[in-house]
């Protein structure tokens, strides 16, 4: 399951032992940061361990098409930068659309790296239930991005998958996408090169941050074969377990000392920037950041948005209204910064 807020009705409903005694067996706290370390516990205990770390707040482009309109991606860091290349792209290619997008999940998982832009501050308030007020100004910014942002998409959006919506920036049928790193298997089965065909820039307003999608291993209580569940643990906690693992996956270790020469040219950008971002970010749409009354409802209002069935007005409503209902549900208090 994914850290965080995913486990705990597992944890509520006692079907999870603590493993702490993996964590200082195997010395994890010194190499695994402080938010994926907090997204692992329970009432103080550690209850996961984080087998990879997938980044959310990656925008991956067509990199011909964009040299054919004249843009460099990597000097994108502004929403005005990114809509500028937009805007040229369709001028360029008239009947194309320069953002794919799919299906409502992925439609939530936009606006929350949109969100994450406003400021680490602002993702803070936002996790820990605290932006409750539909007149919320950075709640308001990133609905405006999200409405431009919009106006660059392909019109079947809805009925698209994730892979499909990749699949568009492979083909060069557009030139953007917001997607977590899994989406880096797609261009390597294409054989997409990466800085050649293909490359990433972090979600504009996010170039300091890191977004956080963790998939990690609990020990379940009573489990019919105990010492098998602890190796397994073992193995997968273990800096070798975790190189093996991650590297086909898209995600990268969720330890600072992997041996990144075993990855992919992929994982050399985002691994440099794991070790040297100044902020990390727990993912709501995929389970970690907020709780599930919260997260469960985020996609359908923002679906609401995206196909025209509700007003920025009605939206932002509907999301400070599932924090203030839901305000019993948030257990956890973030601190990023």
């Amino acid at each position: 399951m994914h850290a965080g807020y995913e486990g705990i009705a597992y944890y509520e409903a006692g079907l999870l032992e603590n493993i702490n005694d993996i964590w200082a067996d195997n010395n994890l706290e010194a190499v695994i940061p402080d938010v994926v370390q907090s997204m692992s516990q329970f009432g103080g205990d550690y209850y996961m361990v984080p087998v990879n770390i997938h980044r959310s707040n990656v925008v991956w482009y067509n990199l011909p098409e964009l040299t054919a309109i004249a843009v460099d991606p990597k000097t994108i860091d502004t929403w005005t930068e990114f809509f500028a290349a937009c805007a040229a792209f369709e001028l360029a290619n008239p009947g194309k659309d320069a953002i794919s997008l799919g299906e409502s999940w992925t439609q939530a998982h936009l606006f929350e790296q949109i969100l994450a832009g406003q400021g680490i501050d602002v993702y803070e308030l936002w996790i820990n239930g605290d932006i409750t007020s539909a007149t919320d100004p950075d709640l308001l910014a990133a609905l405006d991005i999200l409405t431009e942002f919009m106006s660059y998409t392909n019109s079947d959006f809805n009925s698209l998958s994730w892979d499909a919506a990749t699949d568009l920036i492979i083909q060069g049928d557009s030139i953007f996408n917001v997607m977590g790193d899994w989406a880096n298997g797609e261009f390597l089965v294409a054989t997409s090169v990466y800085d050649t065909d293909y490359g990433t820039i972090a979600v504009p307003g996010t170039n300091d941050m890191y977004g956080l999608v963790v998939d990690a291993f609990q020990h379940p209580a009573g489990v019919a074969h105990p010492t098998n569940s602890e190796r397994w643990l073992e193995v997968v906690a273990s800096k070798a377990g975790q190189d093996a693992f991650n590297p086909l996956k898209g995600s990268i270790s969720a330890r600072n000392d992997s041996n990144l020469a075993l990855y992919g040219p992929y994982h050399a950008w985002t691994g440099a920037d794991f070790t040297s971002v100044m902020y990390m970010f727990p993912s709501v749409v995929h389970g970690s950041g907020a709780p599930q009354s919260f997260s469960s409802e985020l996609s359908s209002v923002i679906n609401a948005f995206t196909t025209g069935a509700a007003t920025k007005s009605a939206t932002a409503t509907a999301i400070a209204n599932l924090a203030s209902d839901n305000a019993a549900d948030y257990t956890t208090v973030w601190a990023l910064d």
